[in-house]
């Protein structure tokens, strides 16, 4: 007996999940048969449970469902592309899907929601329409289904410059048309490009009101939760000149005889044209550099890159500037370490974001309702975001080029984040896009360079939030906008076959000019990228990386052969095009992966 309630005893232990290993003879036998008694009421409530019909005096209710989910009459709705089936009760409920949405029917144990990833779906009409905001605010869309368009409409002042762009990621297959209407019916204009997928137009409001926008695929089959754009529109300034910003930018130095010095100085003298261009004159630009004596079109160098000038610059040049509602905007180009410039490293002058921190406040404080501006490209960049006393702070939009424990990557002529940024700020986009086009760009080239923007002053990279503050800052005068596209790859092809080491590339490259030439980065399985380097990284000058050019075939079509497929494993190689224009496309990346062959000989052995 006292073996039997010891099994009976051990069992329900088990089954409560005691961890600890118990034994019978710690138990009197009083407390043995407790337990036995309670484990006969869990076995008869466990029977109890089983009955599926519960009994009240003369009522009984059975357990019942509507079967298929209860497709049909009531259950069952449609309406243009949508669809939506209704369930009764938990045990054949479940998940609906199509296409990029899902419906999960029963008795939910949590808030559920009809997901997609346009959630400014249904606009598919004119009396649907997506109301967006002139300030500059970036709406996502997308063509999820075949023959679908989106709808959108703002308020207008006639008179009026109007700016709108649908730009697309770089992994998106949208290829955007847009027409703008003046009512539901009355077409004003439209917008398609043969020779890049995106769309921009700048116009003066033709009247006080709504306008409407209508955006379809070029090819109303391609659709798909990645079929996808970004939409904006911002007011631009009426007046003719910023008279209440300026521009501080500083070029610096590491070492003497440096081969990137040249790449420094290309950054910072296209800074101060871009800057000239919309509208700001020498009086409110205060350009540093390591040598008084460099020259550049336009441009003129007005102090050593020391860190009393930049103090000098900043705290009293600046601050007699920038006015109300004006904006201070600091360009720092060169090599760096974590949370430290280099100035000139030759004479010892560096910069910490603890300083410059300092130094701006004094201009906040002295214009309450000024804007900051600070670009960092350096290497470890974003250190200056994750710093003890880091830049970041309401006001302030800080970007750096590469995160803040990583290098970041020199271009053939300046800098590869730097270079995107300013072509597309060149375009008159808002820094929150140019920042986007720019991260997009040097992650293609490198996925180890992760660009950094913080609006919202709280040290943390790239939220949402941070996109919202800067989308409505940029240059915001008509008419310096110019019509400039860079060139767009179309479509890739790797080497269809490898043989004796050699492989063809093709490429379809347009261009709404004339493209100057294409050409690949091609880096073998070996190679690894640098994690570690106070200076920025110059591929194009590495031993291990190939640089070869593609020749035009026939129309939009070039090629290239190479003929040094000589490791087993996975190539990488990024493709690019500059046009007539000087501009460049960001990369497209492929992989070819290849198998060495090996010739195995008989062994000959001499007797």
């Amino acid at each position: 007996m006292n073996k039997l309630l010891s099994n009976v005893a051990l069992s329900l232990v088990s089954v409560r999940g005691r961890a600890q290993k118990l034994s019978i003879d710690r138990y009197s036998m009083g407390e043995v048969m407790t337990l036995v008694c309670i484990a006969c009421l869990v076995l008869l409530a466990a029977m109890r449970q089983r009955q599926v019909v519960a009994q009240s005096q003369n009522y009984s209710l059975t357990r019942g469902s509507i079967a298929n989910g209860g497709v049909g009459g009531a259950t069952h709705s449609a309406g243009g592309v949508y669809t939506v089936q209704g369930a009764i009760g938990q045990p054949l409920a479940g998940a609906l899907t199509a296409n990029s949405y899902t419906i999960d029917g029963g008795f939910w144990h949590k808030r559920h929601f009809i997901t997609g990833t346009d959630t400014y779906e249904p606009n598919n009409d004119c009396q649907h329409a997506t109301t967006i905001p002139v300030d500059g605010t970036v709406q996502q869309h997308g063509f999820e289904v075949t023959n679908d368009n989106d709808w959108v409409t703002f308020n207008t002042v006639a008179g009026a410059n109007y700016l709108v762009e649908a730009s697309r990621a770089l992994t998106s297959t949208a290829d955007v048309v847009m027409a703008v209407y003046s009512d539901c019916n009355t077409l004003s204009d439209t917008k398609a490009y043969t020779y890049t997928p995106e769309i921009r137009l700048e116009f003066a409001a033709p009247k006080t009101g709504p306008l409407w926008l209508k955006l379809t695929n070029q090819d109303p089959a391609v659709a798909g939760a990645k079929v996808r754009y970004a939409l904006s529109v911002r007011a631009l300034d009426a007046s003719p000149a910023p008279t209440a910003s300026a521009l501080i930018v500083v070029a610096g130095r590491l070492k003497r005889d440096d081969t990137i010095q040249a790449n420094i100085y290309h950054v910072t003298d296209e800074v101060y044209q871009l800057f000239r261009q919309q509208g700001y004159g020498d009086d409110r630009i205060y350009y540093l550099a390591p040598d008084l004596d460099h020259r550049a079109t336009d441009v003129t160098v007005d102090a050593l890159a020391t860190a009393d000038n930049l103090h000098y610059a900043i705290t009293e040049w600046a601050k007699s500037q920038v006015g109300a509602q004006g904006a201070l905007t600091l360009y720092l180009m060169d090599h760096g370490d974590r949370g430290k410039f280099y100035l000139d490293g030759v004479n010892g002058e560096t910069v910490t974001p603890a300083q410059l921190d300092q130094w701006l406040s004094e201009v906040e404080s002295a214009n309450p309702n000024s804007k900051v501006n600070v670009i960092v490209e350096m290497c470890y960049a974003g250190s200056f975001i994750k710093a003890a006393t880091p830049l970041s702070k309401a006001g302030r939009v800080i970007i750096a080029s590469t995160s803040d424990n990583f290098v970041a990557w020199a271009s053939a002529q300046g800098a590869i984040f730097s270079d995107y940024l300013l072509a597309s700020l060149q375009r008159k986009s808002s820094l929150g896009v140019s920042f986007t086009r720019a991260r997009e760009a040097a992650l293609a080239y490198h996925r180890e360079q992760s660009p950094w923007l913080d609006a919202n002053g709280n040290g943390e990279a790239n939220e949402t939030a941070d996109f919202e503050i800067a989308n409505r800052r940029g240059f915001d005068f008509p008419g310096t906008f110019t019509e400039l596209w860079p060139p767009h790859i179309a479509e890739v092809e790797g080497p269809s076959a490898i043989v004796n080491q050699q492989g063809t590339m093709r490429a379809t490259v347009l261009d709404d000019q004339g493209i100057r030439h294409v050409w690949a980065l091609i880096y073998p399985p070996d190679y690894m990228a640098p994690t570690t380097s106070d200076a920025l990284v110059n591929d194009e000058a590495d031993e291990r990386v190939t640089k070869l050019g593609l020749t035009r075939r026939s129309g939009d079509l070039y090629s290239a052969t190479f003929f040094g497929f000589n490791q087993a494993g996975s190539y990488r190689i990024l493709i690019y095009a500059e046009d007539d224009d000087n501009l460049q496309t960001p990369p497209v990346a492929i992989t070819v992966d290849h198998q060495v062959s090996r010739v195995f000989l008989p062994l000959v052995a001499q007797e």
